[in-house]
């Protein structure tokens, strides 16, 4: 992507944003550059940029560059929402989206986020409490948990010597496979089918003892209940699989066109 030079940035903004429609100001540009953009980062470009700010400015541009690419579907999508959702993006999403962009560490994960906001925009009443978990979400994460997140999508399961294999074409050891797989885990991303499994044998054992204790009722007052105590834990990585949190959270950060 060009930067385009020395241009002030929001210059460089409208430039990759407006060569991408024939002619007009595109709906990307109505939505950020005239609102969202001007408010966050007034007059920055007067003085010699810090590294945040050259970070802000190279983030919103990869945003915007991101965005041009499917300026179409987005223009398609806007134009058939009601007027209170056009708002509703345009007030409130568009700045939310911004904040993520701004702060991001990692240039490459924006094109999700960009994902995200054109799926945003084809969806009817989007609840801003579940877009801010997706995107608390996505910041903990860095590029290698989301390869390996999405590698599961298509691939759950591993023998041994294909995870070793696996392991080996991206460069990464056993021991961060797992890591992430946890880190992933906590997130609520991914769940473990032995999880469910000792849930229902605890039940199984709970209801046993239940039966035991009223066959022995006659003979004994109260026979104190051995319950099994549920603990999470993290299981090994070929029991964990995509929960429905995860799917979902797929979904709104993938390009499903």
């Amino acid at each position: 992507m060009d930067n385009n030079g020395g241009k002030p940035f929001i210059q460089k903004a409208k430039d990759i944003l407006e060569c991408s429609v024939d002619g007009g100001v595109s709906v990307v540009s109505e939505i950020f550059l005239e609102g969202v953009v001007g408010a966050v980062v007034p007059g920055f470009t007067s003085f010699v940029l810090n590294y945040k700010q050259q970070r802000m400015e190279a983030n919103l541009l990869r945003l915007f560059y991101e965005l041009s690419l499917r300026i179409e579907e987005i223009e398609r999508n806007y134009r058939a929402l009601g007027e209170r959702q056009k708002r509703t993006i345009k007030d409130f999403f568009a700045g939310l989206i911004c904040d993520y962009v701004i702060d991001e560490q990692e240039a490459d994960k924006i094109e999700y986020i960009a994902n995200g906001f054109v799926n945003l925009t084809a969806t009817e009443n989007p609840e801003p409490t579940t877009i801010i978990i997706y995107l608390d979400i996505l910041k903990n994460l860095r590029k290698i948990d989301l390869r390996l997140l999405f590698h599961k999508l298509h691939r759950p399961h591993f023998t041994h010597l294909e995870l070793k294999e696996y392991l080996l074409k991206e460069g990464i050891s056993e021991d961060i496979y797992h890591r992430t797989n946890e880190k992933l885990q906590r997130q609520g991303l991914l769940v473990s089918s032995l999880d469910e499994d000792y849930n229902k044998l605890v039940k199984t054992v709970n209801d046993l003892v239940d039966y035991v204790n009223a066959l022995e009722d006659q003979r004994r007052r109260y026979l104190p209940r051995r319950s099994i105590g549920f603990h999470s834990k993290v299981w090994e990585s070929d029991s964990l699989y995509i929960s429905d949190l995860g799917n979902d959270f797929i979904q709104f950060f993938t390009n499903n066109k």
